[in-house]
């Protein structure tokens, strides 16, 4: 992912500022960079907008957080799992079946609130077709590959 008002990558020097700009309660823009949650998300095409979490993380809702070598992910929350020291939150990229965690709470920066494609702002909470097919799709987690074999092929064709 990377930060859209300078196209450059989401750097650890710069996390003191995002952070902050989070905890004001403005928005980070960011492109995402990668594949990991293609379908629903493209660099070059998409635009999230993240924000401070404001509530405890649910199934589908899709979180930034950081890797214990220090890189930033964008991906879904496939399950959470109470423990002691707060909630463990269990990741997946839409483009990925293995399931990412536990991941901390404590690691998680923020929540994607909602994106932009094609000009248009889609609400990640309140749009009813996106939260439909987000929960669609981590349904069919294991078995998404026959998937790619049938869309490869006609993304192929209509390059």
């Amino acid at each position: 992912m990377s930060a859209s008002a300078n196209n450059n990558p989401l750097k650890l020097e710069k996390l003191p500022l995002f952070l902050s700009l989070l905890e004001d309660g403005q928005l980070l823009n960011i492109d995402p960079l990668g594949e990991s949650m293609f379908p629903f998300f493209l660099g070059g095409r998409d635009t999230l907008n993240i924000k401070r979490i404001d509530a405890p993380l649910k199934r589908g809702d899709i979180a930034i957080y950081r890797r214990d070598n220090g890189t930033f992910i964008s991906h879904r929350v496939h399950h959470v799992k109470e423990s002691d020291s707060g909630n463990l939150y269990y990741m997946c990229g839409d483009n990925q079946r293995w399931i990412e965690g536990p991941i901390n709470e404590s690691r998680i920066i923020g929540v994607v609130a909602s994106f932009f494609r094609r000009g248009k702002e889609i609400d990640c909470a309140t749009n009813k077709t996106y939260r439909v097919l987000a929960n669609v799709w981590l349904f069919l987690r294991p078995i998404r590959p026959i998937f790619y074999k049938i869309w490869n092929p006609i993304l192929k064709l209509k390059r």
